[in-house]
């Protein structure tokens, strides 16, 4: 799952990379953040963060740290 900056759960991460809502909206990351920004665009990296080893990493820090790790 993916959230927002206040540990709001806003999406799920689907097999096709894209990312689907509570609302079944189904889109990129980015227009997902978007869609809670009231904006046309946004870059899902610096909006999303994943819980990741007991903690709230954002997105855009995850997944340097996996490239790294891979």
């Amino acid at each position: 799952f993916l959230y927002s900056p206040n540990k709001e759960k806003i999406c799920q991460v689907l097999e096709n990379g894209q990312v689907r809502d509570n609302e079944n909206y189904e889109t990129s990351i980015h227009k997902m953040s978007a869609k809670y920004l009231n904006k046309t665009n946004h870059n899902g990296w610096k909006f999303f963060y994943a819980y990741y080893q007991n903690q709230f990493l954002l997105l855009d820090e995850l997944r340097y740290i996996c490239q790294k790790d891979s």
